[in-house]
């Protein structure tokens, strides 16, 4: 079935999942900055920004190959 993962998830529900685990570690990084030595803090936040720039990408692209189907 289009949209769905062999495991019977849709692949839109993965996504805002993906999304929302970014964006609940980035808070926590944010609020905990003052906490953090800064150097651990701008390695986490780094690789948060990866995570959320990956997932970017992989949404353009499937909504580009929806498109032309």
């Amino acid at each position: 079935m289009p949209g769905h993962h062999r495991d019977g998830r849709r692949s839109g529900e993965v996504a805002v999942l993906f999304l929302v685990v970014a964006l609940l570690l980035l808070g926590l990084v944010v609020g905990t900055a003052a906490y953090l030595p800064w150097p651990l803090t701008l390695v986490l936040g780094s690789l948060i920004a990866v995570w959320l720039v990956v997932f970017a990408g992989r949404e353009r692209r499937r909504r580009n190959r929806t498109r032309r189907v």
